[in-house]
């Protein structure tokens, strides 16, 4: 989905726009980005988890009903951003900390997903659904880590890579709810997809970076990146000791 954190040169801006009388209208009643971007975190949450409980068997509901939490969450992610640009008396400084929050909501929403697609797998005995959505979950972050890393050293990173994060947003949010449909191993297949897509983008805008590809970006831009660079990889971090955690604590305990 497009973001607070998403360049000026993403065309999925121009289908944003169309969220513009809904941000107005939130605007208008007290409710700022920040809010919703937290309201966007929460509905991802509760989406995780009302997948894990209906995947598991304990929660006899449809699965649409967790599913649309979910896509009601990615839907705020590109929502914050048009209600950011409704309020034009922001300041640098509350500016870039609605950026980073952002971005945060978003990796921190994705991650835990991520394990909780890794549980539900190790439940049905699954280990190969269990592993890829671990890798997943540490690998997600990098093709952003990669971005901000470009730009603080002053070059713009391509957008819309193939690994970029519309592609993987839908990929995770079929694996999350609509594991095994219809018998098919469908959430190893999309995490291993994704995580292979995560890899690939990383590399190759490391890779232009390296080569001095990529158009020159302002020093705001570059003094943004790198606090948001400090951000992600500590969220990359986090991601890290959690799945090694989680390995380390599920490597020999029984499926049921």
């Amino acid at each position: 989905m497009t973001s607070r954190e998403d360049g000026q040169n993403s065309p999925l801006r121009e289908h944003a726009g169309r969220l513009e009388p809904l941000a107005r209208w939130l605007h208008d009643h007290g409710i700022n980005a920040n809010d919703v971007t937290l309201a966007g975190l929460g509905l991802t949450v509760l989406g995780s988890i009302g997948a894990f409980l209906t995947n598991t068997q304990q929660l006899d509901i449809p699965k649409i009903i967790p599913a649309l939490s979910s896509a009601a969450g990615g839907a705020a992610d590109t929502l914050d951003g048009r209600v950011a640009a409704a309020t034009p008396d922001r300041t640098v400084a509350e500016k870039l900390d609605g950026k980073l929050l952002d971005t945060a909501s978003d990796r921190l929403g994705a991650i835990g997903a991520a394990l909780f697609r890794a549980e539900t797998a190790r439940l049905r005995g699954d280990e190969v659904g269990k592993h890829t959505a671990v890798i997943n979950a540490v690998v997600l972050n990098l093709p952003s880590l990669a971005r901000a890393w470009a730009e603080k050293a002053g070059r713009e990173a391509n957008e819309l890579d193939i690994g970029s994060h519309p592609v993987r947003w839908g990929l995770g949010l079929i694996a999350t709810h609509y594991p095994t449909e219809g018998g098919l191993p469908i959430q190893s297949a999309s995490d291993a997809l994704s995580s292979a897509l995560s890899i690939t983008t990383t590399v190759s805008r490391l890779t232009a970076l390296a080569k001095g590809r990529g158009e020159p970006v302002s020093k705001q831009t570059q003094q943004e990146a790198n606090r948001k660079f400090k951000l992600l990889l500590g969220i990359t971090g986090i991601a890290v000791v959690t799945a090694a955690a989680y390995e380390l604590a599920t490597a020999k305990k029984p499926w049921q």
